[in-house]
């Protein structure tokens, strides 16, 4: 993997820790709030979830659909512009005006 992509999976496991920490969520508790949320038709495991806020290897998939357990979206941004998003969607240029 190269070193901009490993700088993006850092982002995002950075941005569903905050998420945790803001709903005071464990792996734990992630993982059984996905079973709840799918109905129980979702089978994510705790090493999954770890996996993602860890920014090692995962799939597109499990990302989704944790994100989505803990109220995330994903926002695409043009490829040079990507290091002006702050977590949760703030723009520095909307902020250090």
């Amino acid at each position: 993997m190269n070193e901009h992509n490993q700088i993006q999976r850092d982002y995002i496991a950075d941005a569903i820790r905050r998420q945790m920490k803001l709903k005071r969520l464990s792996l734990r508790k992630v993982e059984e709030k996905v079973r709840r949320d799918s109905l129980g038709e979702i089978d994510i495991s705790y090493s999954q979830i770890a996996r993602v806020t860890r920014g090692t290897n995962y799939t597109i998939d499990t990302l989704l659909t944790i994100i989505q357990s803990l109220d995330l979206e994903i926002q695409l941004v043009k490829k040079d512009d990507w290091t002006n998003v702050l977590p949760f969607g703030a723009r520095y240029d909307t902020i250090c005006k």
